[in-house]
């Protein structure tokens, strides 16, 4: 299993970070990647894929509930770090206007800069869309969509939301986490219409613990009940819903066997 979107290297898990690998390679998670949020986060996310090179991936980019009067300042800094990190894609990046919508403006500014350098380096994006569907759609469609490719992360859309982003951009995957187990969630049914082609695993950690964990610390061991969900929703075994997961994985992020975090010094 591969766990396209954690973020372990926040706080929550400076108690327990090197148990939290530790179960969850013993869960039979064989990657996670791990996506940046703004300039504060930097050193924090170094720290944990350089300690854990074989199974920790970076990702950078500027989130968009970071983004503020001086994004300009904070894209500069953290992707001026790409050299460095060499990420294996941009994210997280994107909209949210569930929060607040004082910086909307700024964040399409930002949403569309962060595009444009991934496209031109020829790497996914980690796409946040939160109460802005139709912005983000706008602003994904100002780019070649046979060169946009990436994931939209934490998906929780409508099927016809799902459906018309995989006519329009063929190279986006969806993101399916905890929120799938959860009783009323409606993501079920819209993940069976998208098909198992077009998922990748995340947990999201710390957040959105999936049943039977609610109410706890998210963590990527996790993903072993989202695999028991899409097994039923799909209604094939575990080894299927592991192998199709991670070939998507693996072909969007450009991730071999042999990967492993590309700057560590081990």
């Amino acid at each position: 299993m591969i766990d396209t979107h954690t973020h372990i290297y926040s706080s929550e898990f400076d108690g327990d970070r090197a148990e939290v690998v530790g179960r969850a390679k013993a869960a039979g998670v064989t990657m996670m990647l791990l996506p940046n949020e703004d300039s504060a986060s930097l050193q924090r996310l170094k720290t944990t894929v350089d300690a854990f090179p074989d199974v920790c991936l970076p990702m950078i980019g500027l989130h968009p509930t970071s983004v503020h009067d001086d994004y300009k300042a904070e894209l500069q800094t953290v992707l001026g770090r790409f050299d460095e990190f060499r990420p294996v894609g941009i994210g997280e990046i994107g909209l949210d206007y569930y929060w607040d919508k004082t910086f909307a403006v700024q964040q399409r500014e930002a949403f569309e800069h962060q595009i444009d350098f991934a496209v031109g380096r020829n790497l996914p994006v980690s796409v946040h869309c939160r109460e802005a569907f139709d912005d983000a759609v706008e602003s994904m469609s100002r780019f070649d969509a046979s060169r946009l490719r990436g994931v939209m992360h934490c998906f929780s859309g409508t099927t016809e939301q799902a459906l018309r982003l995989a006519e329009r951009f063929p190279g986006m995957y969806f993101g399916a986490n905890g929120v799938i187990t959860f009783k009323k969630s409606a993501l079920p049914e819209v993940f069976a219409t998208i098909g198992l082609d077009k998922i990748v695993l995340e947990t999201d950690a710390p957040y959105l613990s999936p049943v039977p964990c609610r109410g706890r610390r998210n963590e990527p061991s996790h993903l072993v009940w989202l695999v028991a969900k899409l097994s039923e929703i799909f209604g094939c075994d575990a080894q299927h819903v592991c192998e199709i997961t991670d070939r998507n994985a693996r072909q969007l992020f450009g991730l071999s066997d042999q990967t492993i975090n590309p700057y560590s010094k081990t």
